[in-house]
């Protein structure tokens, strides 16, 4: 799907679709992307997020754009993967939908300081309204797979703790309680070690 993304372009377009509609072409390749998660595999994982990547950076021209309804570009491509997360229904799609939200994360995120001036304005921006549903949905609903408490460790390494503490939200106590249910008997290794390195970022950025 990514290659597809990188070779059409804004042309993919699937001619069933009366008229041909890009924006319903993609949902439709997202649905079959989210069916990947249930393999339980990073390997399957990380295609999935390489082509949700790519799609995002190909198809998009302007990524600030309303599309089908959702405020940006980045956010359909992201809000369906925070969804999975609130539903909580398969833990290992779950796992998967972390997964690729650390991966776009990081991309935003380098795309923020490396891309074109404008782009870099965009990317900012899209960065800054995204966080904050993110960490929401973590505390709220208990998401500590590593990806997720990964995810959380870089936004803070590369924005601060300004993204935990903010005039109107305070994550600090739900992460930590997280993390300390993440440290449990029943977690397993990667999961215990990502929940101690974001108590670490934490402690840190709290000095």
């Amino acid at each position: 799907f990514g290659f597809l993304a990188q070779q059409f372009k804004t042309e993919m377009q699937d001619p069933l679709d009366k008229p041909p509609s890009l924006q319903k072409t993609i949902q439709r390749i997202q649905e079959t992307i989210y069916s990947f998660f249930k393999a339980n595999s990073r390997l399957v994982w990380r295609g999935c997020a390489i082509s949700l990547q790519e799609i995002f950076e190909n198809c998009f021209p302007v990524k600030s754009a309303p599309v089908l309804g959702y405020q940006s570009a980045a956010h359909f491509i992201f809000d369906p993967l925070l969804s999975m997360l609130t539903a909580g229904t398969n833990p290992v799609q779950m796992q998967g939908a972390s997964f690729c939200i650390k991966y776009l994360i990081e991309y935003f995120l380098d795309q923020r300081e490396s891309a074109s001036a404008d782009l870099q304005l965009e990317m900012i921006d899209i960065v800054e309204k995204l966080h904050q549903p993110l960490l929401q949905s973590t505390t709220k609903y208990q998401v500590d797979n590593e990806s997720q408490l990964g995810t959380i460790q870089t936004l803070i390494e590369r924005l601060g703790i300004r993204v935990v503490v903010t005039e109107q939200y305070n994550h600090m106590d739900g992460l930590v309680k997280l993390c300390l249910k993440a440290t449990g008997q029943l977690s397993k290794p990667p999961q215990k070690r990502a929940a101690y390195d974001l108590i670490a970022v934490l402690g840190e950025n709290l000095k």
